[in-house]
Formats: C-alpha cells, structure tokens, sequence
C-alpha cells in the first residue's frame, strides 16, 4: 500500500538498513486473534526470507528494527514478537512505534477496520447482520422506551468491554519480553491514540526492564500524519534512532 511504501522507501535512504520488509493485515486478520497470528508467521517468513538474502550477500544475518504503525501495528507487533525463533528474538536491535499504542475504544476499532483491506463478500455480511439484527431487535422489543432501555444498557455493557479488551492489550503489550531500545513517535493533535495514553505506556515499559525507551512528541500532526506533516523532523529522529541501531549502542 502506498501508505506503507513511502515509509519504505524513507528507511531505504539510510545507509545502515540493508532491507524493508512491508506487512499490512486485513480487516479479517486484525479483528480475529488466529488470523492474527497467522499473519505473524507471514511477517516472519518474510523476514526470515530478506534476513537470509542479505546474509549471503554479506556474509551475516543483519538485526531486525520493527517500525508499527497505529494500534494494528502494535498488535500484529505484539503477535509476530510472541512467536518469534530465538535466533530472530535475539536479532532485534530496536522497535519504532507511530501513534500507538492507544485504547480500543469503539470509535478507534472502527477507524482500524476503516484503514484496513476489507473483502468485499465480508463488507456486504457485516453491513447486512448489522440491519437485520437492528431491525430484530426492534421488532421483538416493540415499546420504544423499552428498545431504548435495551440500547442504553448495551452502550454501558460496551464501555465495560472496551476497559477489558484494552487493559488486556496494555498488559500484553508491557509485558513484551523484548529490551531493545525504543522510539515512540505521537501528537498532542492524535484523536484516536491520546499523548498521555502514550506516555503511560512508554514508561511502564521503562519501569518493566527497558533501559532505553524515547519518545518524540510532534506539534500538530494528526494520527499517523507525523511523516506527512513534519517530513523532515520525522527523517531526522527515526534516522537519529537508526544511527543508534547501527553503532550497536543500547
């Protein structure tokens, strides 16, 4: 996706990176936990794949920097590091998280299935379970007052289940075992991934065991805009952290 490749096609330029390997999940594989993991074991071969070219070319297996971008990132991230060989674990040398890690709020899980590939044939069955059981419920419940009972309940029932699912996304994401560095990259203009979501999260990965844990606040730039908005000031801290990676400093 060309969202992706200009990312690419920036790390390309600098002189350490050797290969980009670009992953994307669908809308089916970011909602469904297997398919997730699924997706994961994609990301590794493809890694696994680029990590071999270069190391018959050079004569090592280069180290591995993730770049994850919104919470779909961070949760194929958090997938892909949960299964990967020893041998790969070993090699990461840093991760770069861009507007994420955030919470899993109605409004953000919409915005990720909105950003990410849909098949058609799945479009049409959500969009159709969603009127029939609308219009179900309706017919079933027939008193307004009571429909709107029923719809209130469920509003509160989802803010219980939005606290659950992303207390459980934060947990899993602190405890990732990896102590590489790490550059977290965020807005005071983000409205779906909040700086102090951020920031929390940075630090009690710092308080969990990583000795080098950045972060870069940009003015201005909306979710996942940081590149778009301050291209340069965005070259020069993602290159600032690679120069790092590069000279094998901690």
């Amino acid at each position: 996706p060309a969202h992706v490749h200009k990312y690419a096609q920036l790390f390309g330029q600098h002189t350490g990176v050797r290969a980009v390997v670009q992953e994307t999940m669908t809308t089916e594989e970011l909602l469904l936990r297997p398919l997730r993991d699924k997706a994961a074991r994609r990301v590794i071969r493809h890694i696994a794949k680029a990590r071999r070219k270069v190391a018959e070319e050079d004569g090592e297996a280069p180290r591995i920097v993730f770049h994850a971008f919104s919470n779909n990132g961070a949760l194929l991230f958090q997938s892909v590091q949960s299964q990967l060989p020893h041998d790969m674990s070993s090699a990461v040398a840093g991760t770069v998280f861009d507007s994420c890690p955030g919470d899993l709020t109605l409004n953000v899980w919409v915005g990720a299935v909105r950003d990410a590939p849909l098949s058609p044939a799945v479009t049409s069955a959500a969009a159709g379970a969603g009127i029939l059981g609308f219009l179900a419920l309706r017919l079933a419940v027939g008193s307004t007052v009571t429909f709107a009972k029923l719809v209130a309940a469920g509003l509160i029932g989802s803010k219980v289940l939005e606290y659950a699912i992303t207390k459980r996304y934060h947990d899993e994401f602190v405890g990732v075992p990896l102590r590489c560095p790490q550059l977290f990259l965020f807005s005071n203009e983000d409205t779906l991934v909040s700086s102090a979501r951020v920031e929390d999260l940075a630090r009690r990965r710092q308080e969990a065991g990583v000795p080098n844990v950045r972060l870069h606040r940009f003015n201005g730039s909306g979710h996942v805009a940081h590149f778009r908005e301050h291209p340069e000031e965005y070259r020069d801290v993602v290159f600032g952290f690679l120069d790092t990676m590069c000279a094998g400093s901690d």
